[in-house]
């Protein structure tokens, strides 16, 4: 077995070399002056395997560990054994993705893959621009200049930050366009689920008559009295509250909202999330028809949290 100089470059003192379950430890000799010192091995390592390692660049009394994979020398990184259980749907989407990579890699490893990527586009902060979308804006910058078109964006501005590398700017100057914030399909899919319930909520209500009200009032106090879409809360539920104005304002769906101040100013998605698990079985039955004052009663209650019911 030989190992190339490039993969133990920099062996520090006390390195654990790990192969096929065998063990041995490496003793790094250094000179005083002399950077490209031999490293000798410990009796035991099989000398005509590997009898010396050579370019020691760097060296300290850290103990490392070293392990081989795929026929290289990485450094073992410790890891926890994490289980993780996903639905059906999911699950087919990373057997999609996995079967798309080369080599195939296994589930573990794929999900291991989607969740670095998915980390590392989180955690950007800045503008990042490739040579072609650079070349683009300043083809736009020049086609701005020549048609004098004013706008809320400033090309000379923008040409100015990229040609100089102040990516940065742009984050400070446009924070409403660079803020890295992207809704996430699930969160969507609840707001719709939530805007959609209250719309058979609200519909069924006014459809009920006096003596119908009066029974929701009854059994859903306090929120029997007005069966009314809360909203979201500004300060802690901000995206849900972004995605509903949104699709109100700019979609134009769910008309009932139209004009309304959606801020409860109060947590609200515990309690819609705890409706609709008692909405969806009533919803596949809804069609062509309105909730009864039972089950708009049923609905109302859910806001309670359980520690606080008395039935």
């Amino acid at each position: 077995m030989r190992v190339s100089e490039e993969i133990v470059a920099c062996l520090p003192a006390g390195t654990v070399l790990r192969d096929a379950g065998r063990t041995w430890n490496v003793n790094v000799l250094i000179g005083a002056a002399n950077e490209s010192s031999r490293t000798k091995l410990t009796p035991g390592w099989p000398s005509h395997e590997w009898p010396y390692i050579f370019r020691i660049l760097r060296c300290n009394a850290v103990c490392h560990t070293l392990c081989r994979t795929s026929g290289i020398w990485r450094p073992c990184v410790k890891t926890e054994r994490f289980e993780m259980r996903l639905d059906p749907a999911t699950l087919e989407q990373v057997d999609e993705w996995r079967a798309s990579q080369s080599g195939f890699p296994s589930r573990a490893e794929a999900v291991r893959r989607l969740v670095d990527a998915g980390l590392t586009l989180l955690g950007r902060n800045s503008v990042s621009l490739s040579d072609g979308e650079k070349l683009i804006l300043f083809m736009l910058r020049d086609l701005y200049s020549q048609q004098n078109v004013q706008g809320e964006i400033d090309p000379e501005f923008v040409s100015e930050a990229i040609g100089g590398g102040h990516y940065w700017g742009l984050n400070w100057r446009y924070p409403g366009i660079f803020h890295g914030e992207v809704d996430s399909p699930q969160l969507v899919r609840e707001v719709v689920d939530t805007l959609d319930m209250w719309s058979f909520i609200e519909s069924g209500y006014e459809r009920l008559d006096a003596e119908d009200r009066m029974q929701v009032m009854s059994q859903a106090e306090p929120f029997g009295a007005h069966a009314a879409f809360p909203g979201f809360d500004g300060n802690h539920e901000s995206q849900h509250l972004g995605v509903a104005y949104f699709l109100v304002r700019e979609l134009e769906r769910f008309d009932y909202l139209k004009g309304r101040d959606l801020n409860s100013h109060m947590h609200k998605v515990d309690a819609y999330r705890r409706m609709l698990t008692a909405f969806e079985p009533m919803r596949r039955a809804l069609i062509g028809c309105d909730l009864k004052a039972s089950q708009i009663s049923t609905l109302l209650k859910m806001q309670i949290h359980p520690d606080n019911r008395n039935d």
